[in-house]
Parts: C-alpha cells; structure tokens; sequence
C-alpha cells in the first residue's frame, strides 16, 4: 500500500513538471531533481515562485526535507567570503505541494532577493544537492531624462539622455530611437521613420553621411526590459523636437506636444598649429579649420611655461580672418605656451546661446635672447674684506663683492659674463674686471683694489648676454678709509627650531653713536643673511633687509639651513650712501639652552708681585663647535677649606665677562688652602660646574708683597740723591779745610828783586 501511494506521488510531481514545462521555456534537471522554472527575471514587487521535484526514484527522503538556500549574486574576485554569506530561506516561505515537491512563495521581492537558489536535501550524512536556478529581480523601465544634443562641427549630431533608473540589470535593459526630420518650420514635410545610425544605451550618434544640419529632427526613445528574447515591460519616451538651426521665435512651428530641444554647435579643433617667433618680444600664432565658411570665433591664451596663470590673446576681426595672430610684449628668452579653441559665434534669439567650446590645442615657443633688462639688485653694504693672495700689491686691499641673481625675466637670455667696473675718485682712472658665467648663477666675485686714505672708490657692475651688455648698471659706493663707517658691535646671532622645520633667527647689536672719523650720525643698519657654500662664501642669491639706525634686533625665520647672516651699517655723506660693509657672525649660538661644558684648560699662578695674597686664573674660551650656546658671563667660585672638601670661611663669587678668559683674585688668605671651581653661564642659566680645584696660598714677605714697585723705585732715587748731596757737601768742607792752612805768598812783578837762581 505504501509503494502504491509513492508511486501516486511520483506520478503527481511528474504530471506537475509537464505542466509547468508548458508555462517556461526550459528547466534544469540533475539525477536527482529538478528546480524550476529557468532563470526566473521578476520586477520589484512582483512575486517569486520556484519549485524544487525529486525525481530519483531511490531516495527515500520525502518533501520534508528538502529546503532552499540562496546566495547573492557574485562573487567578486578574490571574494573568499562569498560562499560563507550563503543564507537558508526560512521555512515559512516553502510549501509541501506533495511528497516530492515544494514550493518557495516570495512576495513584493526586492533587487536583494535576486540571487542563485539552491535546492537541497537533508539526509543522515549531509546535506544533497537537487537543483538550482538563477533569479534576477530589477526596476521596471522608466523614461529618459536630460536629453541633449550636440552638432559636432556642423557635420555630425550626438544625442545624449540619462536612464533615469539605476538598473541593476543592464545586460536585460534595451533601448531603441527611432526619428524623422523636416527642413524648417514652414516646410511641414516629414521624412520616412528611422532608427538611430549608431545606438548605445545613453547616447545616438548620427555621422555625416546620416546628419543634414539645419533641418528639424522628431526624436523617440524606448527603454525596454528584454529576457530570453521576450520583452517583458517597455516605456516610451516624449517626443523630442531637435533644431539644429536656431530661428527666429515667430517662425517655430505651432504648438505639437513636443520638448523643443537646441543641438547647439561644437566646433572641431584648429588644425595645424604653429608658433613661429619674430624676435624677442614677438610671437606669430597661425593655423587652419575644417569648417570653412561657418560663423566661428577663437579663443587663445598664453602662459609662460611651468607657470599657472594663463593670459589672453586679443583676436582682431582681420587676424581672425585669415588664421593668425599676434603676440607682443613677451619677454625675451622665455618658453611660452599658447592654446586656442573655437566656438561658433551666438545668434541673436530670445535666450542667446553660443554653443560648446572646441577641444584645446597646444604649441610651445621660446622667444629670442635680448640685451639684460636690468642691472643686479645690490644693498650699500654688499660687500666684505677678504685674505689677499701673495701676488697682490701691498698697498691693495681684497674685496668680495655680493648681489641678487636676475630674475630669467631680467636676463633675456643666457648670461655670459658681468663686469665689475672700478671708478678711482683719486686716481681719476678705472678698472674694469670680466667674469664669466660658466653653468651657474654668479652673485658673487672677489677683486682686488688699491685703498685710499680719503678718496672712495664707485664699483659698477654690468651683466651681458650674446646680444651685449644691459643698459644700465648697478652702483656700490666704497668709502675712503678715513671714513669708512664701525661696523655695530656685540654682534649676536642665535637660533631657535620649531616642530615645523622653520628656524627662528634672533639678532642682537649694541646700539650705534656717531661715527668718530666723520661726526655724521648712522642712517640705517643693514641684516644679510644667504646660504653657505664656505666660510664666508655664499651659495645663492643674497638677502637683505634695511632696519632703522634706532633698532637693535631683529627676528628673521627660515625654512633653509647652514645660513650665514651678517651685519652692516650706513651713514650718507651728502652725495653717497657708505657701508661699513658686512661683518658676518662668526657663531650661531643655541638659543634657551644652558652651556653644555665648563670651562676647560684652567691654569692658575701667583699674581704680580705686588697684590699681597693673589691668585691668577686663566682659561681656554670655547670655539663655536665646542659650545652651542652663548655665554654671558663666567663664575668663579672659591672659599678657604681645610680638607678640601667643605668650605670654613665665607663663599665668594667673582663674576667675568664673556669676553674674558682670566680673572685676579685678590686679598686671599696667606697660609690657607682655596676651593675653587668655574661655570660658564648663558642666558638660560649656569653650565655645569669644572673640578674642584685646591689652591694653597703661602703668605709672601712684607718687603715684597706690601711695597708697590713704584715705591720701591722712588726710595732708591731719594736714597741716592741723599747720597750724592752729602758727598757734596762733605767735598766743599774738605776743600775748605785745605785752604785755611795755605800761606799766601803774592806775586812779584820785578824780576830784579828776585835771587840769581830764580831769575
């Protein structure tokens, strides 16, 4: 009995099958089941239906356990998740129609529920594959929206429109244009129905041999869902009327439920363009254009190359006639590059229009050199002394001479050389020197100058190309020697770096007085700063900037490194602005830090004989790679100790400018051991301390220690003078003693009274 009611139900689902066979077109079988109807294409909102038939007579499982599964449509490349996003449709969807067959039931699907559906078996082992199908769910076909046209140069037509719907489906999603056209409004007469020359799902495109412009074209379109061959669902569009000609709006044609759409024009690019250059300011734009004898305009600009900023070429009606323009006022030696379209010109109607701009053309050009336009940007002080080689006079000194490079727009072409002009006031003479450029830019040369004690010297420096030299020069005044300006001093330059790679420059100077030699009072103080390429040497351009005599800093922040900054300061004379020229730091301290080392080499002796109970000390000052910050001052602290350790007497500190390096330390006990030590200070605060020094102080003799050598000096000059004023008296004593014992005898003056033996 129950293999005859099996066989019922088998010949129940076979019966089904065949009546289901008639309804679609075919069905997929498997050695155990079928799923069908094939490839089922359904609209959002419709409702889904799919049945799943054993067929294998050998299975013994009934309807009950078969189920559905569905997984979504993919999967993507490298989708290693597609298979584990497979979901179990839930039981209350399927139906039992008989032993072996069910029914899934989804109503008002959605463009999720589309997918592959899977039929399976659940069995002891695992679970048996029957059968699947593909179900495709989409939007219904909707009218086109945004349609346009556009004439491509008069000879052709592109029509473009947008779907309207975001079809999940394009391969099922056709579309048709069909179109007539009449010559113009007055001439009612349509031609024959066509069908679009050359279709795509947005876009008709009617190529010469099809487009006949100025006449009126009647568009429509139909959007339809298509499977197996079968048009499921279609939507036609309005009907579009095209002018491909615009007239005036007495002449349209009566009201016929049409959209009125404009193809306005899009000409074709320019043909054959050329640059060809005049000279150094000049350019001549030429070229040609397939659309002869159609109303069209130009639009060109021009830019230099590598630059953002385009400029625009004024057309003239006559130059616009015959495919050429002309481009003036360029600078020389510059690559330009230009670009032209075109566009038809507008025609007057109630809401002008002109159309679509052509595609843009290129061509580069560079215009020819010229004579320099200008002479190098130089400040007053823009120089600075320099070691003489061994072949220079003597009574020379050596200068270098620093300025901005020119702009490429300045120069005008390929810098060849510059020269450096030296006008003698006292010699009443000049020199001029040749410096060749030689595959690099020159801003900086060294020449060799005979000083003067009260005459200046002008230096002009000129720039040449190949076509000659600039027509201007730059000037630098070099004062006489006499009056030659001080350079500010206490000249201090420290360095501060931010999280933003900029370095904060913070400069310092004493405040200026009137210069000595001349009486005249300080105009301005000049800051320098460039690159450095050497000690002293830049690399690069120079920059400057002009401070007021009054102001005595100065901040300056840098995106750059290793800069070298310098100073200078100006008086004018009357007639000339004089520079001290430029006294570059020699350091670039470390700003807010303390000082990183004590002060090294400390030697100590006794002081000059006579500073009773004194002690000399004396250090090495720090050069500028051995100490980052700067230091104010020096501390010398001492007090007398027993065992060298703590201190037994009171603690002093003696305080040294930084410009020191040795300190006295006076009326120190005689007899006593000092402990001593030196810090270098900054102005963020006290380095670390040197070793502790231990100073034994012997008490040196009275005679010698309390008695100043000038005294000294004085007491044996009086002792002498004692000396000899007393051996004078004492030889006028003794002289006088002899003459008081002499007896006189007077002189005889005849000879007749004397003896015979003494005549």
């Amino acid at each position: 009995m129950a293999l005859a009611l099996g066989n019922v139900d088998l010949c129940c689902s076979i019966l089904l099958l065949l009546m289901c066979s008639g309804c679609y077109q075919s069905y997929i079988l498997s050695p155990d089941g079928v799923v069908y109807p094939a490839d089922p294409f359904k609209f959002v909102g419709e409702t889904l239906e799919l049945y799943c038939n054993i067929t294998n007579p050998n299975i013994r499982e009934n309807a009950s356990s078969l189920f559905f599964e569905r997984q979504p449509f993919g999967p993507a490349r490298y989708d290693v998740d597609y298979y584990n996003r497979t979901t179990v449709i839930p039981s209350k969807y399927v139906e039992s129609l008989t032993t072996k067959t069910i029914r899934l039931r989804l109503d008002n699907v959605q463009l999720s529920d589309g997918g592959k559906y899977i039929c399976k078996l659940k069995t002891y082992q695992t679970d048996q594959f029957i059968g699947n199908q593909i179900v495709k769910v989409d939007l219904r076909p909707g009218k086109i929206t945004d349609f346009h046209c556009r004439v491509i140069n008069w000879e052709s037509m592109n029509c473009t429109w947008d779907l309207s719907v975001n079809y999940k489906h394009l391969e099922h999603i056709n579309v048709s244009l069909v179109y007539t056209y009449e010559f113009s409004p007055s001439h009612r007469y349509h031609g024959t129905q066509e069908d679009c020359p050359n279709l795509g799902l947005t876009s008709c495109m009617w190529p010469p041999e099809s487009y006949h412009h100025g006449h009126i074209y009647y568009v429509k379109i139909v959007v339809s869902t298509v499977n197996k061959n079968v048009i499921l669902a279609s939507n036609e569009s309005d009907q579009y009327r095209v002018e491909t000609r615009l007239y005036e709006e007495s002449a349209l044609a009566e009201e016929d439920n049409s959209y009125q759409i404009v193809a306005l024009i899009q000409p074709a690019a320019v043909d054959r363009l050329k640059a060809i250059v005049i000279n150094s300011s000049c350019v001549n734009l030429t070229w040609s254009h397939t659309a002869l004898g159609q109303e069209k305009m130009y639009k060109a600009y021009y830019r230099i190359v590598l630059h953002n900023r385009w400029r625009e070429i004024l057309l003239h009606d006559e130059e616009v006639d015959n495919y050429y323009a002309l481009v003036c006022s360029l600078s020389a030696f510059t690559s330009y590059k230009f670009k032209i379209a075109v566009l038809p010109k507008p025609i007057e109607t109630p809401s002008p229009t002109q159309g679509y701009l052509s595609e843009w053309k290129y061509v580069e050009a560079t215009t020819r050199e010229d004579v320099p336009a200008s002479s190098p940007e130089i400040c007053s002080g823009c120089f600075y002394n320099i070691s003489c080689s061994n072949k220079t006079p003597r009574n020379h000194r050596c200068l270098r001479i620093i300025w901005k490079d020119l702009s490429a727009k300045e120069k005008r072409g390929e810098l060849t050389h510059y020269k450096v002009t030296a006008l003698s006031e006292e010699l009443a003479s000049n020199k001029s020197f040749l410096f060749n450029v030689e595959h690099r830019n020159l801003t900086t040369v060294d020449i060799p100058l005979q000083e003067s004690e009260n005459f200046l010297t002008e230096i002009l420096i000129t720039p040449a190309t190949k076509k000659g030299y600039a027509k201007q020069s730059s000037q630098l005044v070099l004062p006489a020697k006499s009056k030659m300006p001080i350079p500010p001093k206490h000249f201090l330059v420290e360095i501060d770096n931010d999280k933003s790679n900029m370095s904060h420059y913070y400069i310092s100077w004493a405040a200026l007085e009137s210069n000595p030699k001349s009486g005249l009072k300080y105009q301005n103080v000049t800051i320098v700063w460039c690159q450095r390429l050497t000690d002293n040497v830049c690399k690069g351009n120079v920059n400057w900037i002009t401070l007021g005599a009054d102001v005595v800093t100065y901040e300056l922040t840098l995106g750059v490194s290793n800069i070298m900054i310098g100073i200078s300061a100006e008086i004018f004379d009357g007639l000339h602005m004089i520079s001290s020229g430029i006294t570059w730091a020699n350091c670039i301290y470390q700003r807010n830090k303390v000082p990183l080392h004590p002060p090294k080499n400390v030697q100590m002796s006794s002081a000059h004989s006579y500073l009773k109970n004194s002690l000399h000390i004396i250090w090495q000052p720090f050069l500028c790679a051995e100490e980052p910050s700067f230091i104010i001052e020096y501390l010398v602290q001492y007090c007398p100790t027993n065992e060298g350790i703590m201190c037994n007497g009171p603690e002093n500190t003696s305080h040294v400018r930084h410009d020191k390096n040795e300190v006295i330390l006076e009326n120190l006990k005689g007899n006593t051991k000092y402990k001593l030590n030196i810090l270098a200070v900054s102005a963020t605060g006290p380095g670390p301390s040197s070793e502790t020094f231990i100073v034994d102080i012997k008490e040196a003799p009275p005679d010698l220690e309390t008695i100043p050598v000038s005294f000294i000096i004085g007491s044996i000059l009086v002792t002498v003078l004692i000396l000899l004023l007393l051996f004078f008296f004492w030889s006028c004593w003794k002289r006088r003693k002899i003459f008081k014992n002499f007896t006189f005898i007077p002189e005889l003056n005849n000879q007749s009274l004397l003896p015979q033996d003494f005549r």
